[in-house]
């Protein structure tokens, strides 16, 4: 641990030294080590939902909640192959001490976000902004890395090959030691234990992040996972689009299909066929589509939408407290309910029309 944390910071202080002169044994599972930094610093929140989901709706119904959960993996996956092409094949074994920019840079936005500091810039910006640095910086070093075809044959000092490392490599000052030598002389001793001391901060960003979010996980677990079967309908009072309200008293008395849907949502717009087609073969099934747009005149755009895509069921017209009631998190998010009123099953994302119609008959419709 002590070894990797001062690669860490090696490579942030002077990276061109620290990977000019590691030794090509050294550091193998440093990119694994690292990836597993990163989850913890910045993952956790979409993890912890994504097992919600799985315990609340089930191995089927929660792969898409999985899926979301591993979104924060995205922008890791992307500068990782990026880097690895511009290592090249004899220098990856570099590229996870490459990716050090990228882990510092998100950390560090994640941490200021658990504080409540507002970063100027799109949510994804600090991820794409360390992806772009950690690729600028395997460019930078890409020299200084010995090739590991070559550093294979370096190793063998003896033999019938009787290999010379040649002029400008047996110079180079060699370090076996975790922490790696930053530089010559004197102040090596220096360098190194300030790479080690910045590879430790970093160690506690990530430490404090996870902590945090660990935390936040298990005060809001009952919360995490959407509104499920067998759990209470919440109490809601929404507008409909043409007037009138919709109650959760309103629920009862015939099973129901609530869609919640926004107007620039491509699998919502792609399903209205699907869920027109449910509610004409289930004339018991009262379908109600809750839509959740939030900018621009949202009555004209449902009302544009509506008329575009001849939907002739009711629409009700959400401004976040039935989304968050429900715990909606992405769209569609289709509720089936009994005559009773009760949550009978919940799918999201992307739907199999056999499963719906299953879910519906099991409902009485």
């Amino acid at each position: 641990m002590i070894g990797l944390l001062g690669r860490v910071g090696g490579v942030l202080l002077a990276p061109r030294a620290l990977l000019g002169s590691l030794p090509e044994g050294t550091g193998r599972s440093d990119g694994a080590a690292l990836l597993l930094a990163y989850l913890l610093a910045v993952g956790l929140p979409g993890i912890a939902a994504a097992v919600a989901d799985l315990i609340a709706l089930g191995p089927l119904a929660g792969l898409s909640g999985l899926a979301q959960g591993l979104l924060p993996l995205l922008p890791w996956l992307l500068t990782a192959s990026a880097v690895e092409w511009r290592l090249g094949d004899a220098r990856a074994h570099r590229a996870g001490l490459c990716l050090c920019p990228l882990l510092v840079l998100a950390a560090l936005a994640h941490l200021a976000a658990l504080c409540g500091l507002e970063l100027p810039g799109p949510g994804y910006l600090p991820a794409l902004l360390g992806g772009l640095a950690s690729l600028v910086l395997a460019s930078a070093v890409r020299g200084a890395i010995v090739p590991r075809p070559l550093a294979d044959k370096l190793s063998v000092q003896t033999g019938a090959s009787e290999l010379s490392p040649g002029p400008g490599i047996a110079d180079k000052p060699s370090v076996r030691t975790g922490t790696s030598e930053l530089s010559a002389g004197p102040a090596s001793t220096h360098s190194a234990a300030l790479a080690a001391l910045l590879g430790l901060i970093v160690a506690g960003v990530v430490g404090v992040n996870a902590g945090l979010d660990g935390a936040r996980a298990l005060r809001e677990w009952s919360t995490l996972a959407p509104v499920a079967a067998g759990d209470p309908v919440p109490d809601f009072d929404v507008a409909l689009l043409d007037g009138g309200r919709l109650r959760a008293a309103d629920l009862r008395g015939a099973p129901h299909l609530l869609i919640f849907w926004t107007t620039w949502c491509g699998v919502c717009e792609a399903e209205m066929p699907m869920y027109a087609a449910l509610a004409a073969r289930h004339p018991r099934l009262r379908v109600v589509a809750v839509n959740a747009d939030r900018d621009g005149d949202v009555p004209a755009l449902v009302r544009a939408y509506r008329d575009a895509h001849a939907l002739a069921f009711p629409i009700a017209l959400d401004h976040g407290a039935l989304t968050r009631g429900f715990r909606v998190r992405m769209f569609p998010h289709v509720v089936v309910l009994d005559a009773d009123g009760a949550i009978d099953a919940v799918f999201r994302g992307r739907s199999f029309e056999r499963s719906l119609e299953a879910a519906i008959t099991a409902a009485g419709g």
